[in-house]
C-alpha cells in the first residue's frame, strides 16, 4: 500500500506543478503581447520608446515662423531706436540684441531640459522673439496715446492738462513725433490757444523743422503769449533758419526777463561772434561772470571767453569787421566793458559814470604787461561803499577798451579797489543809451 501510495503521489506531483506553472504563466502574460518573448522589442514599451525623428525635428513652418518673428522684432527695435534719435550703431546694437536674447533662452532650454529637441529650441526662439516684439510695441502704442484715444473714442475731447500729461510721457521716451501729433490735433480744435501753439512749435523744433516751428512761435506771440521759454525757442529757431539778426534781438529780449538762462547767453555770444561783434560778445559773457564772482562763485563762461579772446589775439584790429561803436548790454542794472591793461586778458570793468577816475586793484596792475608810472603817491580816496583807502594815482601808457586803444590813461590803484571804469576813461567817448525791444544798451564811440 505504501508503495502504491508513493506511486500514486509520484504520479500526481508533476501534474500539479505543471498545472500551477501553467496557470501562473497564463495569469502574468501581458495583454496584447506575443506569446513568444523573443518577439518583444524595446520600442514597444512606452517608458523605453524614444521620440521619432518627425517629432524632434523642426518643420518648415516652425522655422519660417521663427525667422519672420526675428526679422519683425529686429526691425521694430531698430526703428524705435532711430525714431528716438539714435544712430546707426545703436540701431545695429538693437538688432544684435534681438538675436542674442532668443539664442540665450534657447541655449538655457538645451541645458536644463532632460530631453532637448530641435523643435523645442525653435519654439523657445520663436516665443522669445514674439515677446521682444510685443513689449516695445505695446509700450510705444501706450506712450503715443493711440490706445488712450481708442478708449476715449474722440481725441479732441481731451483737455489741455490731459493732453499735456500725455505729451510729457512722450517727452520722457524721447518721442518728439508723438508730441507733435498730440499738439497738432489740439491746435486744430483750439486755434486761438497760444500755449498749444507754443508747445507745437517746441516739438517741431526738436524735429529740426525750424521753419514750421518759427511760424508756430510767431502765431503764439500774436495770440498774446509771452514767456522766457517762448522767446528762447523762437530765437533758436530764427538762428537755425538763417535769420541771425532777428535771433540776436530775441535772445537779448529773453535775457532781459531771464538773465540766468546760460544756454541762451552762450548761444547769443556765438551769434555775435558770427557777426564779427567779438567785444560785444565778450562783454555779454563777462557781465554774467562778474556778477557770479562778486558772490564768490566761479565764472560760468570762462572757457568761451578764452576762446573769443584767443580769436581776437590772432586777428589784427583792422582785420575784424567790428563796428566803430562798442555796444554794452545791461546786466543786473549795470554795464560792463572789456578792458585790457597792456597785453593782459580783457577783464570786465563796471561802467560808473559817477566815478572821477578808473580804478583797479594792485594785483591786476602787477599781473598786467603794461608800462605805467605813479603820478601822485598816497592819495586818500573814498570807495563806492564809503570806505576811506590810500591809493596811488598812476598813468598807464596803453590800455584797450574793446576795439579801441587808449594812450596815457589816468587811473587809481589800491589793494581793495574794484574794477571801475570812471570818467578819466569814459570822457574820451561819446556815450549813448538806447533801448531795443525792451533791452537797454550803452554805446561808446571814440571821439
Amino acid at each position: 500500500m505504501k508503495a502504491a501510495g508513493a506511486a500514486v503521489g509520484a504520479s500526481r506531483t508533476p501534474w500539479s506543478i505543471t498545472k500551477v506553472h501553467q496557470l501562473s504563466y497564463e495569469r502574468q502574460e501581458p495583454v496584447g503581447f506575443a506569446a513568444d518573448p523573443s518577439d518583444f522589442a524595446a520600442r514597444d514599451i512606452s517608458f523605453l520608446r524614444g521620440s521619432s525623428p518627425e517629432e524632434t525635428r523642426a518643420g518648415p513652418w516652425l522655422r519660417g515662423g521663427a525667422l519672420l518673428a526675428f526679422l519683425a522684432c529686429a526691425g521694430v527695435n531698430a526703428a524705435l531706436v532711430l525714431q528716438r534719435g539714435g544712430g546707426g550703431a545703436e540701431a545695429a546694437g538693437a538688432v544684435v540684441g534681438s538675436f542674442i536674447w532668443p539664442m540665450l533662452l534657447a541655449g538655457a532650454y538645451s541645458l536644463w531640459s532632460s530631453r532637448p529637441t530641435q523643435r523645442g529650441r525653435f519654439k523657445v526662439f520663436l516665443f522669445t522673439c514674439l515677446a521682444l516684439l510685443l513689449l516695445p510695441t505695446l509700450t510705444y502704442v501706450g506712450v503715443r496715446g493711440y490706445a488712450h484715444y481708442v478708449v476715449q473714442a474722440n481725441a479732441e475731447r481731451l483737455s489741455f492738462d490731459e493732453l499735456d500729461e500725455r505729451a510729457q510721457e512722450c517727452w520722457r521716451h524721447g518721442d518728439a513725433e508723438c508730441v507733435e501729433s498730440l499738439w497738432r490735433r489740439y491746435a486744430a480744435t483750439h486755434p486761438q490757444d497760444g500755449a498749444g501753439r507754443f508747445r507745437l512749435g517746441v516739438a517741431l523744433s526738436r524735429l529740426n523743422r525750424y521753419g514750421e516751428a518759427t511760424a508756430e512761435f510767431e502765431r503764439a506771440l500774436e495770440l498774446g503769449e509771452g514767456a522766457p521759454q517762448l522767446f528762447a525757442y523762437y530765437a533758436d529757431s530764427l538762428a537755425k533758419s538763417g535769420r541771425t539778426d532777428e535771433a540776436i534781438d530775441w535772445s537779448y529780449k529773453t535775457l532781459s526777463v531771464a538773465p540766468t538762462l546760460v544756454d541762451v547767453r552762450g548761444q547769443l555770444a556765438k551769434l555775435l561772434v558770427s557777426r564779427k561783434r567779438h567785444y560785444e560778445a565778450l562783454s555779454l559773457l563777462q557781465a554774467f561772470d562778474a556778477a557770479r564772482e562778486a558772490k564768490g562763485r566761479p565764472g560760468y563762461f570762462a572757457a568761451q571767453r578764452l576762446g573769443i579772446e584767443s580769436l581776437l589775439e590772432r586777428e589784427a584790429p583792422t582785420d575784424t569787421a567790428e563796428q566803430p561803436v562798442l555796444r554794452l548790454p545791461i546786466h543786473a542794472g549795470h554795464y560792463f566793458a572789456p578792458l585790457s591793461l597792456g597785453r593782459s586778458r580783457p577783464k570786465p570793468f563796471m561802467v560808473d559814470t559817477g566815478a572821477t577816475t578808473t580804478t583797479f586793484s594792485t594785483a591786476d596792475l602787477e599781473a598786467a604787461d603794461v608800462v605805467w608810472r605813479v603820478s601822485r603817491p598816497r592819495v586818500e580816496m573814498r570807495t563806492a561803499d564809503g570806505r576811506k583807502v590810500t591809493a596811488d594815482a598812476v598813468v598807464l601808457e596803453s590800455v584797450r577798451l574793446g576795439p579801441f586803444e587808449l594812450k596815457n590813461v589816468a587811473a587809481v590803484v589800491c589793494e581793495d579797489c574794484a574794477s571801475l571804469l570812471g570818467q578819466s576813461t569814459l570822457s574820451r567817448f561819446d556815450m549813448a543809451s538806447s533801448r531795443k525791444q525792451g533791452v537797454e544798451f550803452l554805446s561808446l564811440t571814440l571821439r
